[in-house]
This record gives C-alpha cells, sequence and structure tokens, in this order.
C-alpha cells in the first residue's frame, strides 16, 4: 500500500470524526440552551397569567384614633403577603414586605395590623405577592393605592 494514500485516507478520518464530534457538541449545547429558554419563557408567561388574575381592593378607615387597613382579595388566587409603601410622620419614605398570617383566599377579607409606621394622612401603596411553585412572586398589575380615610 502506498505511504502517502494511507495518510489522505487517515487525514479524511481525523477531519470526518473530528466533525462529527464538533457537530454533537453543538447540538447537545443547542439543546440544553433551547430548554432553559424555553422554560423561562413557560415560567414568565405562568407568572404574567397569574398576576394578571389577581385583584387588591382595600380602604383606610378610623375608629376612636385608631387607623385600620381593610384588604379584600378581588383576584381568583390567594394573596399570601404585601409589600406596603407609605410614608412616615417624619417624611420617610417606608417600604417593607408583610407576610400575611394566612393566605387571602378568593372574595375574603383580611384586616392589616402592622402597618403602624406610616403617616395615614399620606397614602399608602399596597401590592401583593402570590405563590407560585413555592416561590413568591409580586403582582404589580395587582397594587391598590389608598388615598382616604373612611369612618369604620
Amino acid at each position: 500500500m502506498n505511504k502517502k494514500a494511507a495518510s489522505e485516507l487517515i487525514s479524511y478520518v481525523l477531519v470526518i470524526g473530528l466533525s462529527i464530534t464538533l457537530a454533537i457538541a453543538i447540538g447537545l449545547w443547542s439543546r440544553g440552551e433551547s430548554e432553559r429558554v424555553v422554560k423561562t419563557v413557560v415560567t414568565e408567561t405562568e407568572t404574567d397569567a397569574r398576576c394578571a388574575e389577581v385583584r387588591l381592593g382595600g380602604f383606610m378607615c378610623s375608629r376612636d384614633d385608631n387607623i385600620e387597613v381593610k384588604i379584600k382579595n378581588r383576584g381568583s388566587f390567594s394573596i399570601v403577603g404585601l409589600r406596603y409603601i407609605c410614608t412616615d410622620s417624619q417624611g420617610n419614605d417606608v417600604s417593607e414586605k408583610l407576610d400575611l398570617d394566612s393566605p387571602l383566599k378568593p372574595d375574603e377579607e383580611q384586616s392589616l395590623n402592622n402597618i403602624d409606621r406610616c403617616d395615614s394622612s399620606k397614602g399608602l401603596v399596597l401590592t401583593p405577592f402570590i405563590k407560585i411553585s413555592d416561590k413568591m412572586i409580586i403582582c404589580p398589575e395587582g397594587e391598590k393605592i389608598i388615598d382616604s380615610i373612611e369612618k369604620c
């Protein structure tokens, strides 16, 4: 057998083997990236769809110089927490997360007594949290702005 022919054959086998190995590596990487992107898109779509169904109602009322915040879940999913934003008596902004003692189910009402740092005359913004797959997700679509005080 001719040595030149053998070296050409070996080079063709090496090029084809390298090409196949590279194609498999790129295919596996591409598949992994595609699965990651699909999972991210599905999770974001699920979050957006659920948050679109979250509605929070509420008002502040006064009784004997005590301010009480009453909220009502007007949406389709249980609310497990709230973020409230307000201004305190010194004019400083306050933003805190408040975990509810028990989930606020659709059409249920609850009184919040933990918001004592807020100056009631300056209003209050409540943003609900829901739970999806054991993760707390904030839903700005369901935000409630309370800017007046009613009589209880």
